[in-house]
């Protein structure tokens, strides 16, 4: 959660150019000498572009790499490295890669609609918060976003207490009404979001007050919590009310993302050397900012 950032991170996530060895085909024509660009992704007018190469809208360009295979990283001067043909602003020892693989979803961070999240990118893992997180080396329960909860004598009802030191990375704090429209949105389109109660045990979702989620079931539900615990990488989303409520879920491309994690999305950096808009969507190192 945003109050416990510490210091300074630069974060990218890139996709390694598919490279296929292992067959005999006939080899394909060189792509026409491109300029690396920087593209800011919420600029739509950018991502329409239908030519090889993208024009930079409110970044400038970065330089084009002299090599025509996709590398890894490698040192360059003046404090900045290239990785997968694409030089980076900053120095190597600032940034951490966090993962290599081939995508095409870089302007969108909608986790309930088809195309609307590449989850393999390393922003979701890296960014997003939960309730509780499951510690499987240790067996710990650790309460992260919220502080506890408590059932009442015939687990009808689920009491859960939010952290009160929980806030989105915008500055905005993170209360119960930011669980109870989660579950809400959801719900008014279950098909298309993702069904919050797929069981239908929930007879209403409330929040009291800003630190306190109440749901209320029809039957006996002693397992409920479970739900809200990150196992691995993931676990129950909630959204902030204040961003998404003005916007449809279906279409919102939630471009900045805001999270509760210490970092926020900054811009991609995409390579715009290749033949299609495709393998230019493959290939996009991203930042994040504190």
């Amino acid at each position: 959660m945003s109050s416990q950032r510490t210091g300074l991170l630069t974060l990218f996530t890139l996709a390694a150019i598919a490279v296929t060895a292992c067959q005999a085909v006939p080899a394909a024509p060189a792509p026409p000498a491109a300029t690396a660009q920087i593209i800011n992704p919420s600029e739509k007018s950018t991502a329409a572009a239908a030519a090889p190469t993208i024009a930079a809208t409110t970044a400038e360009s970065t330089k084009a790499p002299e090599a025509t295979q996709a590398s890894t990283t490698a040192s360059t001067a003046g404090g900045t490295f290239t990785v997968n043909g694409v030089t980076m602003p900053f120095k190597r020892s600032e940034t951490v890669i966090m993962d290599q693989g081939n995508y095409s979803v870089f302007d969108s961070f909608n986790p309930f609609i088809p195309n609307g999240l590449e989850f393999a990118a390393g922003w979701w893992q890296i960014s997003n918060e939960y309730l509780w997180y499951v510690n499987y080396a240790t067996g710990d329960i650790l309460p992260w976003l919220a502080d506890s909860f408590s059932y009442n004598k015939d687990y009808t009802e689920l009491t859960i207490k939010i952290n009160k030191s929980a806030a989105w990375n915008d500055g905005q704090p993170f209360t119960a009404d930011d669980v109870v429209f989660t579950f809400q949105t959801k719900a008014k389109d279950p098909g298309a979001l993702g069904n919050p109660d797929p069981d239908g045990v929930v007879a209403s979702i409330s929040a009291p007050d800003s630190t306190t989620v109440l749901y209320k079931f029809k039957t006996a539900q002693p397992r409920y919590h479970l739900q809200f615990w990150c196992r691995i990488c993931t676990g129950a989303v909630v959204i902030p009310k204040h961003i998404w409520e003005k916007q449809d879920p279906k279409t919102f491309k939630n471009n900045p993302p805001v999270t509760t994690g210490p970092y926020m999305f900054d811009k991609a950096y995409l390579r715009a050397d290749s033949a299609s808009l495709t393998d230019f969507r493959q290939r996009m190192p991203y930042t994040l900012r504190e």
